[in-house]
């Protein structure tokens, strides 16, 4: 977790941050839409406009609220998505530049903090 205006990089491992079931389906990829969220438009969709689904847990989940996806009308490649959880705590990723099936080797994924910032590598048990 990085927190810009502290100057530091809180780290811990993936199942500290994604503790519910639900969200470690959903991105891991072996989610069901269906079975999982109520499904629905954020706004109706639009003649070559990016559309926007809101995904809201059906089983209430305090590490996620709502999960919305902006999808590219034309490559169906999620271009957004924005996540809250029952805190009310906001995070926003956006994608650019995606590439399909690419071979990445194993070290191509390595955490580099930008310079000057405090890294805290968190132990099990702590709370992210």
């Amino acid at each position: 977790m990085y927190m810009p205006a502290d100057g530091l990089v809180m780290v811990y491992k993936i199942d500290q941050v994604l503790r519910s079931d639900l969200v470690m389906r959903f991105f891991s990829g072996i989610g069901l839409f269906q079975k999982d969220f109520t499904v629905s438009w954020q706004r109706p969709p639009r003649e070559g406009a990016s559309f926007i689904i809101d995904l809201v847990p059906k089983k209430e989940q305090p590490e996620l609220k709502r999960l919305s996806l902006t999808i590219n009308p034309a490559t169906y490649l999620v271009e957004k998505l924005d996540f809250s959880n029952a805190l009310g705590e906001e995070s926003h990723f956006t994608f650019t530049q995606v590439k399909l099936e690419v071979p990445a080797a194993p070290d191509f994924f390595t955490f580099t903090p930008p310079p000057g910032v405090q890294v805290v590598r968190e132990t099990p048990g702590s709370q992210p």
